[in-house]
């Protein structure tokens, strides 16, 4: 349970603090999806990291293809 708490100074007339209004709120939605929406974000990033190497890799066996093919041709 999470909860936001607001306070608020109520002065009188001679500007003196006479009392403190509180106001709780319960963010507990908002702090487990913030929470889930940061998982879910470290998880894309692995597999984009994770593509982005086997792009790099299949490229690097594609050139070593055309590379073997180039000699094979000499």
């Amino acid at each position: 349970f999470w909860t936001d708490w607001e306070f608020l100074a109520i002065q009188n007339e001679n500007g003196l603090t006479s009392e403190v209004q509180c106001v709780g709120i319960d963010v507990t939605d908002r702090i487990l999806a913030e929470q889930a929406l940061r998982q879910r974000t470290e998880e894309v990033n692995a597999l984009y990291a994770m593509a982005r190497e086997e792009v790099a890799a299949r490229q690097r066996a594609e050139e070593a293809l055309r590379v073997q093919a180039q000699e094979l041709k000499l």
